[in-house]
C-alpha cells in the first residue's frame, strides 16, 4: 500500500478526492479530515502525463482545480517540497 493510500484510508469519509491525483495527496487536515495536496506534485503530474507545457498545467489547475470549492470538505492544495 502507497504513502498515498494510507493517506486517503485516513480521510473522513465525506473528504472529497480529486480524481486522478491520488500519488499528489500529502497529508490531511488534522480537525476535519480534508484531502491536502500538493500543487507541485499535481503539475509536475500534467507535465510528464499529460504533456502539458508548465504554462498550460498552470492554467488548467488555476481554472479547473485549485478554484473548485464544493463545501467544507473541499480538498486543501498547498505548496510544499515534496515535488521533483
Amino acid at each position: 500500500m502507497t504513502k498515498s493510500n494510507l493517506i486517503i484510508d485516513s480521510l473522513s469519509e465525506d473528504a472529497m478526492i480529486v480524481d486522478g491525483y491520488d500519488d499528489c495527496i500529502i497529508g490531511k487536515e488534522y480537525t476535519t479530515g480534508r484531502a491536502v495536496y500538493s500543487i507541485g506534485k499535481i503539475l509536475d503530474q500534467m507535465i510528464t502525463l499529460d504533456s502539458l507545457s508548465s504554462q498550460d498545467a498552470i492554467d488548467h489547475f488555476d481554472h479547473n482545480i485549485g478554484c473548485a470549492y464544493y463545501g467544507d470538505m473541499t480538498p486543501i492544495f498547498i505548496w510544499d517540497d515534496s515535488a521533483k
